[in-house]
């Protein structure tokens, strides 16, 4: 689970961020995020390659931002998330329903 500062940073850069514990949606299954999130308008933001499989897997399905980076400090992985400040901006402005970034090296 990305941790709730993660979620902070991301309220400035989406402006529409809910962490999964202040949704009471931290015990329950995936699809039930899922369906929280398309219902409420909002991008699933991810470490878990579940969530990837269930955008395919599901014809209407919310935006996922899959963020594949192994094991990152909370600053190392804000640190990421600015330096692809643009790259996000872009995808939530697009029709596409899935993007992924990955820590370099």
């Amino acid at each position: 689970m990305i941790a709730p500062r993660v979620c902070a940073f991301l309220f400035q850069l989406l402006h529409n961020c809910q962490h999964v514990r202040d949704a009471g949606l931290i015990e329950q299954p995936d699809v039930s995020i899922a369906d929280y999130a398309l219902e409420h308008n909002l991008t699933i933001v991810t470490k878990d390659k579940d969530f990837y499989w269930l955008s395919v897997d599901r014809p209407n399905s919310p935006k996922v931002i899959w963020v594949q980076t192994g094991n990152l400090t909370t600053n190392q992985l804000i640190h990421l998330l600015e330096n692809h400040e643009n790259m996000i901006q872009e995808f939530l402005r697009s029709n596409r329903l899935f993007l992924l970034i990955r820590k370099v090296g």
